[in-house]
């Protein structure tokens, strides 16, 4: 009996102790698949921060090199408009200078011809020997001639007055100057000219004396190289607050390739270009040549370069 109860013992107890043991094997996998699975986790959220640590280094890549851009580009229009700004300097100097010339030519200087003029008038009728008279009287044609010939054309080459009274007039006044060597068929905006009748001060100066510039050395260009016997110059306006300004003429044309800087291309652009416009070429070689500037109605002013925090090496 009592062996029996012993072995039942034995057996319970063998029977826990192989309960316990598969528990903890069952405890043990469990919890080697719990490590092994968080471990995959691991693994996988450390491949997704690599990846996103990745990404951002690169979008802080782009950023940098975006923000280098702009600030390359700031500091390129900054230049651009310092280039303009001098060239606008240049120009009025130059054009200031021209309007002291040719203010004294005007002025004093052809006042005292003008008197010379009377006063050679006067001892050539006072003169009594026909010779003396006689040579008087070339010495005063010869006056006359230097005064309505020579200054009063260099006083208007060196500053054109009549564009105070509008750019359509001083326009066509230009065209009648050049009517002698070519045809000139003059195109205007009724538009334009309506307006600027009854507002004098619609085109800037500046803008004014830049277009004409332009047109007489376009013309000069015609008259000098072109053989051309017709020349359309037509102006409008493209948009209100623009007015452009071309010179077409039906002559032999040039090569740009070979001609870069000459006609007086480099003039006409500097000038259209301190006013914020612009001036291109438009014909080539045995096309005739079209020269169009577009300019704005007011004198642009100029702003001052946004600042950056970013130091950009030129």
């Amino acid at each position: 009996m009592f062996s029996i109860e012993n072995q039942l013992i034995q057996l319970w107890i063998g029977s826990f102790t192989l309960m316990v043991t598969i528990a903890v094997v069952i405890s043990v996998w469990a919890a080697w698949r719990t490590i092994t699975r968080q471990r995959s986790q691991l693994l996988s959220v450390n491949t997704e921060l690599d990846a996103r640590v990745t990404d951002l280094s690169l979008e802080i890549e782009r950023r940098q090199q975006a923000e280098k851009e702009l600030a390359e580009q700031a500091a390129a229009l900054a230049r651009a408009d310092e280039v303009r700004l001098s060239r606008q300097r240049i120009i009025t100097a130059e054009e200031t200078l021209r309007r002291k010339i040719a203010q004294q030519l005007h002025g004093s200087v052809q006042n005292r011809l003008i008197f010379l003029t009377l006063r050679l008038k006067e001892l050539e009728k006072a003169a009594a020997p026909e010779g003396l008279a006689a040579e008087l009287r070339d010495l005063h044609q010869k006056f006359e001639e230097l005064l309505d010939g020579e200054i009063r054309s260099i006083s208007h080459q060196l500053y054109p007055y009549i564009l105070h009274s509008g750019f359509v007039p001083a326009l066509q006044s230009l065209g009648d100057q050049f009517e002698g060597f070519m045809e000139i068929d003059l195109q205007l905006d009724q538009e334009l000219m309506r307006r600027e009748r009854s507002d004098r001060h619609l085109i800037s100066d500046e803008t004014k004396l830049a277009a004409y510039r332009i047109a007489e050395e376009a013309l000069t260009n015609v008259v000098k190289h072109a053989k051309a016997s017709k020349v359309t110059v037509k102006l409008d306006m493209p948009s209100p607050e623009w007015i452009r300004i071309s010179i077409k003429d039906n002559g032999q044309g040039f090569d740009p390739e070979k001609v870069a800087a000459g006609l007086g291309i480099v003039g006409m652009r500097d000038y259209a270009e301190a006013m914020g416009g612009e001036c291109a070429i438009l014909r080539a070689k045995d096309q005739g040549t079209e020269v169009s500037a577009r300019l704005p109605l007011a004198t642009p002013v100029a702003t001052p370069a946004p600042e950056h925090p970013q130091t950009v090496s030129p």
